[in-house]
């Protein structure tokens, strides 16, 4: 019976000890001088060329934050640290952890996910369960401003609201002299920016009476799951870039596409004006499943290429943006509807990867209608329909 009783101890011993020191690992004491503190901050949008037409309510949208947990892993990938950080949320910050650097000598993976559902975050307890991909369900665009924004909802909190995915992770080596580390919070999902005017060639004069009504926009195929963790990390520029993406793609996620994001407005403009809109997406990737040669004639001039993007990706599921309105000159008889269809990507001609935390520059100009109606070289344009 002792030995039975000293085994006990002992095993009550230990876990009080494992217990005590997860405790003092991680503290909430800022001013003790052995702990390192994690400060989490979202990053800007980058790109290309930057214009900044959101107005101050998607601004503020693209930073909020409503909910945030703290996880920590241990070197064999085990979760010993979760922390709903939600309501200690401040004036959309994102709370500061801090850690003793001295109880432990191993790596130690520290991780911030914002803006998703504890249901989620609880969820995972190893480091590959990251990996797991964070299902979308997508806010009424009326209510959001702009297509394409999340809808967080979380039971726990009592949250409903439309904000954007931010993740940070970061690798640490215990022990360490540094004492603080600011972890960046990138978006999982890219912005659009749009800029549609007319710009018809020749003299201005002869297009006073021309207009176009931009009558709705809509952004079809946006995926309605995404990676949490970037599966590109470690690609820095889109020039770059070389984007093979290993084993991922829309192809690989269930019930990928979400159609017909419709987003009704009215926008009549004439020569030499324009209008202006913002959408997001996730990050998608599609590799085209035949090659630019296969179906763009070799005499194709270099800025008549994008007029064969969309057959590059038939039945692929690319993202793009689809323009509907009304052409007209002035008289009844002239007036006619154009859809057309706009695949994102780094380029207008072949390119279909749309990455996290980007900014895309999309401008968009009517420069030649004549062809269109004529049946003239622009006529094969694959993107417009008459």
């Amino acid at each position: 019976m002792k030995t039975l009783m000293k085994c006990i101890f002992l095993i009550a011993c230990v876990w009080a000890f494992i217990s005590c020191s997860l405790d003092e690992f991680y503290t909430p004491d800022s001013t003790d001088t052995r702990s390192i503190q994690f400060i989490a901050r979202p990053t800007s949008f980058t790109g290309y060329t930057v214009r900044t037409k959101a107005s101050n309510s998607l601004a503020e949208m693209e930073n909020r934050v409503s909910s945030a947990y703290f996880l920590a892993f241990n070197k064999d990938g085990n979760r010993f640290i979760f922390d709903d950080l939600t309501d200690r949320i401040q004036s959309n910050a994102v709370p500061t952890i801090n850690l003793r650097s001295d109880l432990r000598t191993e790596l130690v993976t520290v991780c911030y996910l914002v803006n998703v559902s504890y249901e989620f975050a609880s969820s995972i307890e190893t480091i590959d369960d990251l990996d797991n991909p964070l299902n979308i369900t997508y806010a009424d665009p009326v209510q959001a401003g702009a297509i394409g924004v999340p809808l967080l909802t979380c039971s726990k909190h009592n949250i409903e609201t439309c904000c954007i995915p931010m993740f940070s992770v970061k690798t640490v080596n215990l022990p360490t002299d540094e004492t603080s580390f600011t972890m960046e919070l990138k978006r999982s999902f890219a912005k659009m920016d749009v800029e549609l005017s007319m710009n018809l060639e020749g003299d201005d004069e002869d297009h006073k009476t021309k207009f176009f009504n931009l009558m709705e926009y809509s952004v079809i195929n946006l995926p309605n799951k995404v990676m949490l963790i970037d599966p590109a990390e470690g690609i820095d520029t889109l020039a770059t870039a070389v984007m093979e993406p290993s084993g991922w793609g829309p192809s690989d996620m269930e019930d990928p596409v979400v159609t017909d994001r419709l987003f009704e407005g009215e926008a009549t403009f004439g020569q030499n004006e324009g209008v202006s809109f913002s959408f997001y997406t996730p990050e998608h990737f599609v590799i085209p499943a035949v090659s630019p040669d296969d179906v763009i004639p070799t005499s194709t001039k270099p800025e008549e290429r994008q007029k064969y993007k969309p057959l590059l990706v038939e039945g692929q599921n690319a993202t793009l943006l689809r323009l509907k309105g009304l052409y007209g000159e002035g008289e009844e008889d002239l007036v006619k509807t154009l859809t057309y269809d706009i695949y994102l990507g780094r380029n207008n001609s072949d390119d279909f990867c749309i990455f996290r935390n980007f900014r895309y520059n999309n401008k968009i100009r009517i420069i030649d209608t004549q062809n269109f109606k004529d049946g003239g070289d622009l006529g094969v344009d694959h993107r417009v329909n008459l």
